[in-house]
């Protein structure tokens, strides 16, 4: 399926495979099927698929939690397609300013209302956010009583709703978090992504060059 036919092939293709989190995924198999292999001719464990691949994950977790935080301000844009009770929530994260390499993270939720999803929205953003380790963002929304909300930590009308308490909650966990007002126009990407998760009610993260490449074909 990987196209590969022998040891060689695998070594080029982790070499060269641009997914860090892919690539140490790979060598936690690597490390997990030795322990596995020396226990079932030493210690005669029998052979267990579903323990064997939670070893894999859980070597893969405590790998990741050694990785440094990156000492790089993330740029993101927010935003939120609200039919109805239903909502497509969408956020587009880069580092570098290239858009090739920023990663998006959509999601379909039920909602109250247009504030509800914005507010789903940057909870998202500051999620994956963390999830990449990066400890500080910029978030761009078009909600401006969001964003004053937000970054006075004060929101009379936003109490109501749990998601800017998880909001608040998050922030806690960033070194540095700017909210930011931008007219709604700049962030047109984004609404075409929120738009296409609600009404393709889609769950996605990953590099946006995968996520939604037509966004990068324009773009780029």
């Amino acid at each position: 399926m990987m196209g590969w036919n022998n040891v060689m092939d695998f070594g080029t293709w982790w070499t060269e495979n641009e997914d860090s989190d892919l690539c140490l995924f790979a060598m936690c198999v690597f490390d997990v099927l030795w322990f596995w292999r020396n226990n079932i001719i030493h210690n005669h464990k029998e052979w267990d698929f579903q323990m064997l691949f939670k070893d894999c994950l859980s070597r893969f977790q405590e790998f990741s939690s050694m990785k440094p935080k990156l000492d790089l301000t993330l740029d993101g844009k927010v935003d939120a397609s609200v039919l109805g009770s239903e909502a497509g929530i969408a956020a587009i994260l880069k580092s570098d300013g290239v858009w090739s390499e920023a990663f998006a993270a959509l999601n379909f939720i039920h909602v109250s209302s247009m504030l509800e999803g914005e507010l789903a929205a940057i909870s998202l953003a500051l999620t994956a956010a963390k999830n990449k380790g990066f400890d500080k963002i910029s978030i761009e929304s078009d909600c401006s009583a969001e964003i004053r909300g937000l970054n006075s930590g004060s929101f009379p009308i936003g109490w109501g709703y749990p998601i800017f308490s998880e909001c608040l909650v998050k922030i806690k966990d960033f070194v540095s978090v700017d909210f930011i007002y931008i007219n709604r126009s700049i962030k047109s990407f984004t609404d075409l992504l929120a738009h296409g998760a609600c009404v393709e009610k889609i769950h996605a993260f990953g590099c946006i060059r995968e996520v939604a490449p037509f966004v990068v074909t324009t773009l780029c």
